[in-house]
């Protein structure tokens, strides 16, 4: 019987959108992100990565989803850093470094160009091997990003602990942003923690413009939403 990762792999039956990031104070374009998609935008893999990681095939699935950016990456389409998913358990895998090194290496890009952009972190069973896992990766240059820092105590323990590049709050707290002070006194509490270090927040979700002017207004260092740019599926150039 045929996996469905198997399937996924000689079919190539998933691409990527993308999205892009801007900076904040001037609204210019900084990077990408990779969105992970099976046939459209809507349909996300979040449940069949469960079900792969069940079965013990979640690097493989992480690692064939990376190729695949990497093929179909485009430097003229997306120029800046390159914001790629990845759980934990890719982040522990023993290869993982130096496989995506050669990744990089391949298409002629340089890892400090790339951010990995941790989720799932509930899903972290050993903290300390875990942070040691990511410098060791940070050794290679590549940035680390954390995302839903929002969601649960583990979340902040790697807030503390990871000096992560950047971190990113999803759209709960982007919307109706110009209408919740208690999110506005949130994210600037967030500010206020990472504003003697080179962390940087990324607000996710901008869809109205009252709600970016505040997000400006706070000092928010980097945003993507539809507002700015809804994601588009990338074409092949191989």
């Amino acid at each position: 019987m045929v996996t469905d990762i198997s399937k996924i792999n000689e079919q190539e039956a998933f691409t990527h959108w993308y999205q892009e990031i801007y900076r904040m104070s001037d609204l210019e374009k900084v990077g990408v992100e990779y969105l992970f998609r099976k046939s459209s935008y809507s349909e996300n893999l979040n449940h069949f990565f469960q079900g792969e990681k069940e079965r013990g095939n979640s690097y493989k699935l992480n690692m064939l989803s990376m190729r695949k950016a990497f093929s179909t990456y485009s430097f003229q389409l997306m120029s800046g850093v390159l914001f790629l998913n990845v759980i934990p358990s890719t982040i522990m895998h023993p290869d993982f470094p130096e496989q995506l090194t050669e990744l990089v290496r391949n298409k002629r890009m340089s890892s400090k160009n790339i951010v990995l952009d941790v989720i799932e972190l509930d899903e972290i069973n050993d903290r300390n091997k875990f942070i040691e896992r990511v410098k060791y990766v940070k050794s290679f240059d590549f940035m680390i990003a954390l995302s839903n820092v929002d969601k649960d105590l583990t979340t902040l323990y790697a807030l503390i602990e990871l000096e992560p590049d950047y971190i990113k709050l999803d759209t709960y707290f982007s919307d109706r942003l110009s209408r919740s002070r208690k999110k506005q006194r949130m994210i600037q509490m967030v500010m206020d923690y990472f504003m003697e270090s080179d962390t940087q927040l990324i607000l996710d979700g901008i869809e109205k413009l009252e709600d970016l002017y505040i997000a400006q207004t706070l000092g928010v260092h980097l945003c993507k939403g539809h507002l700015l740019h809804k994601p588009q599926p990338i074409i092949t150039d191989q």
